[in-house]
């Protein structure tokens, strides 16, 4: 599992949800990306494909990096079997 640092240096779980809040949420996400809102709603329940990662590095004004992304899906999927 990864992690990063808050802003007053607490450190939070890299989640789906965190990455699009840090992104500036999912309307944000979809008018850059170019794609209807539905498609940021649906990452949630099935993760976000590789395609996107760098766009939302990019937007989240260094709150996280690309790969960080790969370990929030991971901790998505694992959540799926019970193993998170």
């Amino acid at each position: 599992m990864s992690s990063v640092r808050g802003p007053q240096g607490m450190t939070e779980d890299i989640t789906i949800d965190w990455i699009v809040a840090k992104c500036g949420g999912a309307r944000l996400i979809a008018d850059q990306i170019k794609r209807h809102i539905d498609t940021v709603y649906k990452w949630s329940n099935i993760g976000i494909q590789d395609r996107y990662w760098t766009a939302l590095a990019g937007m989240s004004n260094g709150a996280f990096e690309a790969h960080d992304v790969f370990y929030a899906n991971e901790k998505l999927r694992n959540s799926r079997k019970g193993t998170s």
